[in-house]
């Protein structure tokens, strides 16, 4: 498939019953659930509108032929030895699987970089699931320049 036939731009109001749904495939897919982590549609929509508002945030949609196939999020954080220094962080990168094979993914995390240079971030972290297809994602991430920077622990306080 040609890279011209996707458009990526971003995310609209309208955008928001397919990021809803996909939300959902990625909460189910990344089995959230198991690890005691909620998807409250309601708090997620507010979520998107706030992606969708803000200066430091960002959302856009890959599509095909005006119809949906993925989306990517991230945020701008100052780093925390230097608050001089920005980081752009994921929030979520996902793709529906049938336009896996096209470029679609790769053209979401093309634009969430260029739009964190717009920023003047210097740096992105990107995130993948241990037991989800990661050594092929951890290829893609060292294919966009990427290393390893560090592992993330999940726990229940209390």
């Amino acid at each position: 498939m040609l890279t011209s036939d996707i458009l990526i731009r971003p995310a609209e109001i309208g955008d928001i019953p397919d990021l809803m749904d996909s939300g959902r495939q990625f909460y189910e897919y990344a089995e959230l659930e198991g690890k005691g982590l909620n998807f409250h549609p309601g708090r997620f929509c507010e979520h998107l509108y706030t992606l969708m508002e803000g200066r430091l945030r960002c959302c856009f949609v890959a599509e095909k032929d005006g119809e949906f196939c993925g989306s990517v999020a991230g945020s701008v954080i100052t780093w925390f030895l230097d608050n001089s220094q920005y980081v752009l962080t994921e929030h979520w990168w996902w793709v529906l699987p049938e336009y896996r094979k096209t470029e679609a993914g790769k053209m979401l995390r093309q634009q969430l970089r260029a739009w964190g240079q717009e920023q003047g971030v210097e740096f992105i972290l990107m995130s993948a699931f241990p037991d989800k297809r990661d050594k092929a994602i951890a290829r893609m991430y060292r294919g966009d320049g990427l290393e390893p920077f560090q592992r993330t622990f999940l726990g229940r306080l209390g």
